[in-house]
């Protein structure tokens, strides 16, 4: 908006060659405002001083990703970092105002043979780094406003069986058993079970601290997730003073898991038993079991570290005996 008002002032700004102007001060009528803005547009065209542009994309992608590493979560960050060295290198040296909605949306659609998610992910990713060149004033228009994400088909959520999961813990020993009781028992997610530390969990309390990074700002939050039973029990067996719950051993040293996939399918192998998806689905597991048994959802929510009900919601998708029981209500 080249014109606007603020506490009962008017404001003026005017785009000339890729750079913003603006008034040097507010005016109390709106004639005065588009009197200014008359003799700016004016002034600039018979100026003959050089015109800031808008730079390349690369001069202000660099300043972007240190505003994300300031501002968002250490795996957003390392995503679009990944993503940008990987598929936006070829406007790197492209001027950042020349690039048009018909080549973003080419972009999309090539990428969109890997997957639409993928395709989906540029495009959050370079909406959000427009919108942010917007607001630090180095465009006026986002080449994304026309274009629209790829749809994409909601799969069910695998929610395994009660049996097969108590297979997992039945069959397995040591730290494969430790990483499926903490699955089931503290419906954390994956990077928050990596990152659990001895001095994480309060023996005396019954209750162990989860933290992560996954916020609107990348701020760390703590949840408390009560813990008893066998879970309390096989973490009493195994308690260090310091260091990761789960690692393992090199050179003398405990180093926590890099990628736990490979134990989680040993833990399948040893119990003879299938899984169709990865850690998330003991969380979908976690949720669904404390809904059918009457726990309240603000609750189950908090368990899983979720700042939306909605999101919660999407966990429950398959109450089998909350749906059972209400129909009997009929």
């Amino acid at each position: 908006m080249a014109i606007w008002k603020h506490n009962g002032r008017y404001y003026v700004k005017v785009m000339h060659k890729g750079q913003i102007y603006r008034a040097p001060e507010g005016y109390k009528k709106k004639e005065d405002a588009l009197q200014m803005q008359s003799r700016m547009k004016s002034k600039l065209k018979s100026s003959k001083m050089p015109i800031a542009l808008a730079g390349t994309f690369l001069s202000r992608w660099l300043p972007y990703l240190e505003h994300c590493e300031s501002f968002n979560s250490k795996g957003w960050y390392n995503a679009k970092r990944y993503l940008g060295s990987k598929y936006f290198i070829k406007w790197f040296e492209r001027p950042l105002d020349s690039l048009t909605p018909a080549e973003i949306e080419k972009h999309l659609i090539e990428r969109r043979a890997l997957s639409a998610r993928s395709a989906n992910l540029d495009f959050e990713i370079l909406r959000h780094f427009f919108g942010w060149c917007i607001d630090m004033e180095f465009l006026v228009k986002s080449p994304m406003r026309p274009l629209r994400k790829f749809p994409l088909t909601k799969k069910n959520k695998v929610i395994p069986e009660s049996n097969v999961v108590r297979a997992l813990i039945d069959c397995n020993t040591g730290t494969d058993r430790l990483l499926i009781l903490l699955l089931v028992y503290t419906m954390a997610r994956i990077s928050e079970i990596k990152g659990l530390k001895w001095e994480d969990i309060n023996f005396k309390d019954s209750v162990l601290y989860l933290k992560t990074r996954k916020t609107r700002d990348g701020s760390e939050k703590i949840r408390e997730i009560p813990i008893g039973g066998e879970l309390l029990d096989s973490l009493l067996s195994v308690r260090q003073e310091k260091g990761f719950v789960l690692q393992y051993q090199l050179r003398g040293r405990g180093y926590p898991y890099r990628d736990l996939r490979k134990k989680l399918k040993a833990c399948c192998r040893n119990a003879d038993v299938t899984l169709q998806s990865g850690f998330h689905q003991f969380r979908h597991y976690g949720a669904t079991h404390l809904a059918d048994r009457g726990a309240p959802l603000n609750v189950i929510q908090d368990l899983l570290g979720h700042t939306s009900l909605d999101t919660t919601s999407l966990y429950l998708q398959s109450l089998r005996e909350s749906k059972r029981k209400a129909m009997e209500l009929l």
